[in-house]
């Protein structure tokens, strides 16, 4: 019986140090899939990143050349023409403080010594006086 005895807490030592070398084992392939995992994650958020980048670069190239595209095009076009340089004039006089019915009025019909004008601005200045622009 002890013979028996002896045997079995032999076999349970040995299952015993199976089982921490497995565990052992166990975790360092853990260590590793998480360090693999890891990096393919990284490369492929890397990845992902520079394809985003790419195709807002490409995006934002076509919209800047069909914007200018545009853009030239409308300047081509008289009435677009004065309507873009009468929304720059009126910023202009906008930015040094002038206010609107107050310093100046917009599209009023006024006389000068060539006959009755349509000006895109006439400034308001002191004495009564006018300025058509």
């Amino acid at each position: 019986m002890a013979s028996e005895a002896a045997a079995a807490r032999a076999s349970l030592h040995a299952e015993r140090t199976a089982a921490v070398e497995r565990e052992a084992r166990l975790e360092q392939t853990d260590e590793r899939l998480r360090a693999t995992f890891a990096a393919l994650s990284a490369d492929a958020l890397r990845t992902n990143n520079q394809s985003f980048l790419e195709l807002v670069r490409s995006s934002l190239a076509h919209y800047q050349k069909q914007a200018s595209t545009d853009l030239e095009q409308a300047l081509r076009t008289p009435n677009v023409h004065g309507g873009w340089g009468k929304v720059q004039l009126r910023r202009v006089v906008e930015m040094a403080g002038m206010v609107n019915h107050c310093h100046f009025v917009e599209k009023r019909a006024a006389e000068n010594d060539e006959g009755r004008v349509i000006p895109d601005l006439i400034v308001k200045l002191p004495g009564g006086a006018k300025h058509c622009g």
